[in-house]
């Protein structure tokens, strides 16, 4: 290795395994080594030419750390959530509101208004709103219980 010192170059990576075997090295410090002999000799990104190319860059980094993400969802069997447009994910948050305000408006009714509500209801035809609630509820996908606060 007294070439590659004088020349300022790192080792090459048989030196570096040849290094590691004649000391005994153990598993764990030779993947420490390798994974550090990787990192040093891993070349950097040529700078950028122009200013847009660093946020390409950091865009084509974001896309692809999702990929791997959603490689690892696949494979421990959870598919990906469908994305939503911005219409339909507007439309699911005003959704999601009311149900969430009028879950909260029955919530603080006492038992007394609970039950002349419930008696209107039985008497004429008209809205349940505890149903309601229920309904959108299980449309929510969400467990009974305290409404979440907003």
């Amino acid at each position: 290795m007294p070439g590659n010192r004088s020349s300022g170059k790192p080792p090459t990576l048989e030196q570096l395994t040849a290094l590691l075997a004649a000391y005994r090295a153990s598993r764990e410090t030779i993947a420490g080594m390798l994974a550090a002999y990787r990192r040093i000799v891993a070349e950097p990104d040529p700078p950028a030419v122009y200013p847009c190319d660093i946020v390409e860059r950091a865009e084509n980094d974001r896309e692809a750390s999702l990929v791997q993400e959603e490689k690892k969802l696949r494979y421990r069997g959870i598919e990906p959530e469908a994305e939503l447009d911005w219409y339909d994910e507007q439309l699911r948050d005003a959704q999601e509101t009311e149900g969430r305000r009028l879950e909260r408006w029955v919530d603080s009714l006492s038992a007394e208004e609970l039950a002349a509500l419930n008696h209107q209801a039985a008497a004429a035809p008209g809205r349940d709103l505890r149903g309601e609630v229920i309904n959108a509820r299980d449309c929510l996908g969400e467990t009974s219980g305290t409404p979440p606060t907003s």
